[in-house]
This record gives structure tokens, sequence and C-alpha cells, in this order.
């Protein structure tokens, strides 16, 4: 009695395994590997508050109105977070393989040499002061 009901559990247990194989199919097809696996970077921005009264949801209106200007319709799969009242985190994977063909600013700086025309004038336009070019080697 006992065998009987042990091989009825192995075959149930390998139906439902079979079946969920099935359904799940090629799980490279279907689900993107994350930013531990496939790789990318994590940010930890720090907002600077000192001299303000009422930090109370800061970072959050931060993370906000960041998350309209750098990505409006969500297609980078960026992962905002906030840490306390003046961080935020942003979580950005590798691009797929095909994005990474695309023009880089090493590309830009073959036809744009000067950083005063190419780079100051369009963050001009636009009220941004970067600080950039701590890490970046440009001319």
């Amino acid at each position: 009695m006992v065998e009987k009901n042990l091989n009825q559990r192995l075959l149930i247990i390998g139906l439902v395994l079979l079946v969920g194989i099935v359904f799940l199919g090629n799980p490279y097809e279907r689900l993107r590997p994350g930013l531990d696996i496939a790789g990318g970077t994590s940010l930890i921005f720090e907002i600077d508050d000192t001299g303000m009264q009422d930090t109370t949801g800061l970072a959050e209106s931060v993370k906000t109105l960041l998350q309209k200007r750098v990505d409006p319709q969500g297609v980078y799969n960026l992962t905002w977070r906030v840490h306390g009242t003046n961080r935020i985190e942003v979580q950005m994977p590798l691009p797929p393989e095909d994005a990474r063909e695309r023009p880089r600013l090493q590309d830009c700086r073959i036809c744009h040499e000067s950083r005063a025309e190419f780079c100051d004038r369009c963050h001009e336009a636009v009220n941004l002061t970067p600080d950039c070019w701590n890490c970046h080697d440009y001319p």
C-alpha cells in the first residue's frame, strides 16, 4: 500500500514538473536577468539640504522630478529608491547588445573637439550644470 502511494506521488510530482517546464519554456526568452547577474551600475546621490528648514519629502519630490526628466516614458528600466531624507539611489542595468552599438561620448568627440562649443553650449541652453568632467577625460 505504501508503494502505491509513493508511485502515485512520484507520478504527480513528475507531471507537475513537466507542466511547469512546458509553460515556462526557455527562461532566457521570458525573464530578464537582474542588475546582479547582467551587470549595471548603482548610483547614490545625496541632496545638499544645508540651510533648509523643512526637508520632509524632499528626496521623494526630487526623485519624482528626476524620473520625469531622465526617463519620462520609463523605457530605460531604471530603478529609483529614496534612502533616508536626502539620498536617492538609481540603478541602471547594462543596455542590450544592440544598444551598445549606438554612438557614445568618444564618438561625439571626433567631430566636436571643443567642450565649450559642444557640451557647455547645450548645458547652458537647458540650464544644467553637470560636474561630469572631473571623472571623464575631455579636452
